[in-house]
């Protein structure tokens, strides 16, 4: 079963860059082929035409191959108007109508395979309709033209069944993307998920590289390895708990992500380590199931406090990371310090009372150090905040730890 997951994940959605290398590769190869299976044809009846054409096909069709552009839809689209018209010129000019019957063959399963239907079915109807027309304008006797019938028939079936199969390809492909990139128990990303989605952002690095060359049960986001053994991988760096968060008095706090982002200096990036207080007490007083269930519940309450937009994974038995995208310091601990405080106040009416102890680093991410200030890793930010989470339960627990990262 692996190796088949492993064949479907490596196939290109629909619509995506490397679908539209696949198809300008595909095109150029029918065009290559049937230009040299052609040659025959071209030489019963030589002209300029014939040659000339002869001699771009097999060299537009062979810079495809070896060089694929990322064409844009309107030049895959004159592709299709393409094979209609040469389908026909092969009919009319040199009479090759079983390299016509092929070439549509050929084209029309490529294109019901890389592109949308619409255009799958355009293309099935443009050819036949042009080739049609084609048998119809030359001396074609009627008994060959019912013979043909069979071959539209076979044409309009294979395009239903490429079509189908690719639609379905694609569905499995977003069940199979989403379950490897989402951690089963809270519906957040996992270690995976959340390196993909970084490696979009340009914030992954080498951190990024590293987990998702883990093997597959190391980076499912389960009860394994957590952010801590990474805190080795930084330096020691100033840390310091944020004053006054040794209760969680008051009433339920606003979420943060109902605030503007006035607070944030849209330069760093910054990153939430939260760590649930005693959770093996938890498991060990009301049962696994229950700890389950808290867990469920507390990734629903962090989904909803942070501030969009936030990439949040679950990162390890008990522990959350949140990556905020243009967050300083100042603003990622008063982020910080509303959040617990919501878990806190939240939790008392719950079966089980949690807490949680938070660790925030925020810095420039950048690789190039572009905006002027000193670059730091992915990696050392979440170091960092590690070290704060640290920081915050040597000092009592549910409290916020900060840091500056090296």
């Amino acid at each position: 079963m692996a190796p088949v997951v492993s064949v479907l994940r490596s196939i290109p959605p629909l619509g995506a860059g490397a679908t539209r290398v696949l198809d300008a590769r595909a095109t150029g190869a029918v065009a290559a082929l049937f230009t040299v299976v052609g040659l025959p044809w071209t030489w019963i009846q030589p002209s300029l035409l014939n040659v000339g054409a002869s001699a771009v096909g097999f060299t537009t069709g062979l810079a495809l191959v070896l060089r694929p552009p990322c064409l844009p839809g309107w030049a895959l689209a004159g592709t299709t108007a393409l094979t209609g018209a040469a389908a026909a010129y092969l009919t009319l000019v040199v009479h090759a109508m079983s390299l016509a019957a092929a070439l549509s063959l050929c084209v029309v399963l490529q294109v019901a395979a890389l592109r949308r239907p619409v255009q799958a079915w355009t293309q099935l109807g443009l050819v036949v309709g042009t080739w049609s027309a084609a048998l119809v304008m030359a001396p074609v006797p009627g008994a060959v033209l019912r013979s043909m019938v069979p071959l539209v028939a076979a044409l309009v079936l294979l395009t239903a069944i490429t079509t189908w199969t690719r639609r379905y390809v694609d569905e499995l492909l977003v069940q199979l993307q989403h379950r490897a990139d989402h951690d089963a128990l809270t519906g957040l990303l996992n270690r995976q998920g959340l390196a993909r989605r970084l490696g979009e952002l340009g914030l992954a690095g080498g951190w990024g590289r590293r987990v998702t060359d883990l093997p597959a049960g190391a980076a499912s986001g389960g009860r394994g390895p957590t952010a801590r053994s990474m805190a080795s991988a930084v330096a020691a760096s100033p840390a310091v708990a944020s004053p006054g968060a040794a209760s969680a008095g008051g009433p339920p706090v606003r979420g943060p992500a109902q605030e503007q982002p006035e607070e944030s200096t849209g330069e760093s990036t910054g990153v939430l380590v939260i760590d649930v207080d005693h959770f093996k007490t938890v498991n060990d007083q009301h049962g696994h199931l229950a700890g389950d269930e808290a867990l469920a519940w507390l990734a629903a309450l962090l989904r909803g406090a942070l501030p969009a937009p936030v990439l949040l994974a679950r990162f390890g038995g008990e522990e959350f990371l949140a990556v905020v995208p243009g967050a300083d310091l100042g603003a990622l601990v008063r982020c910080a310090e509303r959040v617990r405080v919501l878990v806190a106040t939240t939790s008392t009416s719950r079966p089980v009372t949690l807490t949680v102890s938070i660790g925030a680093a925020a810095g420039n991410v950048d690789p190039g150090g572009s905006r002027g200030r000193e670059a730091v890793a992915f990696e050392d930010l979440v170091a960092c905040a590690d070290r704060g989470v640290y920081l915050a339960k040597a000092g009592g627990r549910n409290q916020v730890g900060c840091g500056t990262p090296p």
